[in-house]
């Protein structure tokens, strides 16, 4: 059985997640740092990390 592991950010407005987006892949910040700063979701205190399935 194959498993997965999902994280996600979740924000009130599509341009600041666009501008995470760009910091993400110039590695200006992590997607955990990102995650826990911004995300307006509970898992963001744990990075964005949802778990495995």
């Amino acid at each position: 059985m194959a498993k997965a592991t999902a994280r996600h950010i979740l924000l009130k407005h599509e341009g600041l997640a666009k501008k995470l987006k760009k910091e993400i892949i110039k590695k200006e910040i992590t997607f955990e740092k990102a995650a826990k700063k911004f995300s307006k979701c509970p898992s963001g205190k744990n990075g964005g990390n949802l778990g495995t399935f």
